[in-house]
């Protein structure tokens, strides 16, 4: 790619980014971080999914959102994400465990 085509697409994706930020997209929380993310615009993304996790904690959003807070440079939000999403697995699984042997 070139360094002209390369410029051109940065432009795009701003221009797109400003004509979609002040948008509800219409969809869920998780996919407008997905939709905002792509778009470059990480701390909408971000917002959206800090949103979805504040009524559905889970270990997947908190791992999108981890990588998402990556792609904006955000590194000790990343790791504290990606430590969330580890206790909310761990809780999961003892939840299974419990339940299983609650049912023997």
């Amino acid at each position: 790619m070139t360094l002209a085509t390369k410029i051109l697409c940065l432009v795009f994706n701003r221009h797109v980014s400003e004509l979609f930020a002040d948008l509800d997209l219409g969809q869920s929380a998780t996919q407008q971080a997905v939709v905002h993310a792509f778009l470059k615009n990480y701390p909408k993304a971000i917002m959206a999914l800090d949103n979805a996790l504040r009524v559905t904690p889970n270990p997947p959003l908190y791992i999108l959102l981890g990588k998402t807070q990556m792609k904006a440079k955000q590194w000790t939000d990343a790791i504290e994400s990606f430590t969330q999403a580890l206790h909310a697995l761990v809780s999961y699984y003892s939840l299974c465990v419990c339940c299983t042997y609650q049912k023997a």
